[in-house]
Order: C-alpha cells, then structure tokens, then sequence
C-alpha cells in the first residue's frame, strides 16, 4: 500500500535556502543531504529517501519520495 506524506518541514529547510542565487552560491548537495537526514529522523520507518533535483523542469524542479520498505 502506498501512503503520501507532505513533508512540511523539509518544505521549510528549501525556502531558508538563500533566494538569490547570484550573489550566493547554493550548495545543492547539502541541501539534499539535509532533506535526507530530516525525513529519516522525522518519520520513522524510512529506509529509503530519493531525491531529485532537475531545475530545468519548472513544474516539478525538485522531488523527494521516502520508502518504507
């Protein structure tokens, strides 16, 4: 059985992300290194977190699926 779950406070960690990107570089990686870790501690029984990041899709530019296996 598949179950959704909206991740609210990974949600905040992206928008504490530094919005303008010419004057500061943002560090993607970490940023989805962190969203990892927040979701594994937040909601128990996740093995397995992925994450995508493609900024060139406007609609879906970043996705974050957790399994529990």
């Amino acid at each position: 059985m598949l179950r959704r779950e909206f991740f609210s406070f990974a949600a905040a960690g992206v928008a504490a992300a530094p919005q303008n990107a010419e004057t500061e570089a943002i560090d993607v990686a970490g940023l989805i290194e962190q969203i990892d870790k927040t979701i594994r501690r937040e909601v128990p029984g996740v093995t397995r977190v992925e994450i995508i990041h493609d900024p060139a899709n406007r609609k879906m530019p970043l996705m974050i699926a957790a399994f529990c296996d």
